[in-house]
């Protein structure tokens, strides 16, 4: 389901609103899904941390999607030409303030419910493992347009951002491995396979893009 505004786009997927209302109207699914959906909301203050400054400094919004798997907000890059030099060093400070404010949400939420153990210990994980450099997290994006403002190369920031991306994820997969093994817990591997999903949609959407540009 898309709902289409001035300012944005929701795009709501049909298997959440199912779950969604499976959980509103039943109990037995309600005790079941009482953690995810802590985790949800907790994510959905994440993203809207996002948006609130987004709006603040004139983004644009391509798209704001809730699905089963989390909710991501997509923005839109503003273009530069070559004498802009300056425009694209004050958008790149927005950029990392943009993607920083995300995981200081969660930090903030945890210092808030510091006496209930769960929900200080799920947001201080979301604000650590969003400052990984790994696309699509936080980190990555902040590392980005570090790189970006210290005027490193478009390919070569590429490059040093797939193989830490790469490498990160290998090591957080060896991680999860560990930990399902010897805590029987395997968060960390679906988080993981979560990410390698988004990564695969975007490499497919990218080349898509290419494939139009022809």
């Amino acid at each position: 389901m898309k709902l289409r505004f001035s300012r944005m786009n929701i795009e709501i997927e049909n298997i959440f609103l199912i779950v969604l209302f499976l959980f509103l109207f039943s109990y037995t699914i309600r005790n079941i899904l009482f953690s995810f959906y802590m985790c949800y909301l907790f994510i959905i203050f994440h993203e809207l941390a996002h948006l609130t400054v987004a709006l603040l400094f004139g983004k644009e919004i391509e798209n704001f999607k809730f699905s089963i798997s989390g909710v991501c907000i997509e923005f839109k890059k503003k273009r530069f030409y070559v004498n802009e030099t300056v425009k694209l060093k004050i958008e790149n400070i927005k950029e990392i303030l943009l993607y920083m404010v995300g995981p200081l949400s969660n930090i903030m939420l945890a210092c808030l419910f510091s006496n209930n153990k769960m929900i200080f210990e799920i947001n201080m994980i979301f604000a650590m493992i969003n400052m990984f450099p790994i696309f699509p997290l936080d980190g990555y994006h902040i590392l980005d347009n570090i790189l970006e403002f210290f005027n490193m190369k478009q390919k070569k920031r590429e490059t040093v951002l797939y193989i830490l991306s790469k490498c990160l994820l290998s090591f957080l997969l060896l991680v999860g491995i560990i930990q399902l093994v010897f805590l029987f817990n395997p968060s960390i591997i679906i988080f993981v396979f979560y990410v390698f999903l988004i990564q695969e949609n975007n490499k497919k959407r990218q080349k898509v893009a290419n494939y139009g540009n022809y």
